[in-house]
């Protein structure tokens, strides 16, 4: 089966950004889970025979988001370690009204902790687009902070 050119950029973007479609799922209380990876395999195994182009983009889209689930997994255990850390040092004992600073200071950094998160979020979803984009017309990209776990060809 031959794909024109345009079709063919255009499931190239769409193997990037159908990795954002978790969003608007998880806004009408569809929340998927893995939907990051699953969508782009769906649309990868679907159409990577069509086209080397296609291949190539969805093997880089499933990649990155591999590497972004392990790196959020990471983040995840991070913010757990620091939170019992930060309740072992200030105590359960200092828990109570007579020391509200103990409270606000877990607060503070369970608060920094997730506005650590969206902002890596944001990034990612960034990252996501720009990829997208420039597949779209037509170019090849390589995501950064990437661990290769299905080889991409550097020609096409």
């Amino acid at each position: 089966m031959t794909i024109s050119p345009e079709n063919e950029r255009g499931w190239a973007m769409f193997c990037h950004l159908s990795s954002l479609l978790w969003i608007p799922l998880a806004a009408i209380g569809l929340p998927i889970p893995f939907a990051s990876l699953v969508i782009p395999l769906i649309v990868w195994s679907a159409r990577r025979r069509e086209s080397n182009f296609i291949d190539y983009h969805g093997r880089e889209s499933l990649n990155f988001q591999i590497s972004m689930l392990i790196y959020g997994f990471v983040l995840v255990l991070i913010g757990l370690g620091i939170g019992v850390f930060l309740i072992v040092v200030v105590g359960f004992e200092q828990f109570d009204s007579n020391n509200p600073i103990a409270a606000m200071n877990v607060l503070a950094g369970a608060f920094a902790y997730v506005a650590f998160l969206i902002v890596w979020a944001i990034i990612q979803t960034i990252i996501v687009v720009i990829v997208g984009v420039q597949a779209v017309q037509g170019k090849k990209s390589r995501y950064p902070l990437t661990i290769r776990f299905i080889p991409t060809s550097k020609s096409l």
